[in-house]
């Protein structure tokens, strides 16, 4: 390392002014030069245009989804319409189901409270016409009751 910061000092490293000056006089070294910076300068032309290219078809494609998200936007605005309107017919046949099964249970209470009524009625008609059949067939009523009715056979 000692060595390398002597030379920089005293004007002979690779960057020195004196080595450059030498390396320019050797025509060689001026043709390879030359050379490598054309290398080079063709290399950074070769990818200038390797990216107008890509530029290009990129834009072609990006041309391409803008008209495709066009044809689309107005199918998706239909379907979105469509889509709250269905959900606004789902929230109404929702209630109208509801107030449908509760009108549907108060009847069915209802109809079982008449069926009990029907029920309770007809058994008491069928305990009246029992009755009266057995007081007409027999003589006697069954509203009075057995006691009173042995106890009128002893006197």
């Amino acid at each position: 390392m000692a060595t390398a910061g002597k030379e920089e000092t005293s004007g002979k490293g690779p960057g020195s002014p004196d080595k450059l000056m030498a390396e320019m006089a050797d025509p060689q070294a001026l043709e390879r030069g030359i050379s490598n910076l054309d290398k080079i300068m063709a290399h950074f032309r070769q990818k200038i245009e390797d990216c107008e290219r890509q530029i290009e078809l990129d834009t072609e494609d990006l041309k391409w989804v803008e008209r495709e998200i066009a044809h689309s936007e107005p199918k998706l605005k239909a379907l979105e319409l469509e889509h709250a309107k269905k959900l606004k017919d789902r929230e109404l046949l929702k209630e109208e189901i509801g107030s449908s099964v509760e009108r549907i249970q108060a009847m069915m209470k209802n109809s079982t409270e008449l069926v009990r009524s029907a029920r309770k009625k007809d058994r008491n008609l069928q305990k009246a016409v029992a009755s009266y059949k057995l007081s007409a067939a027999r003589g006697f009523e069954t509203k009075t009751s057995t006691r009173d009715l042995i106890n009128a056979k002893k006197k």
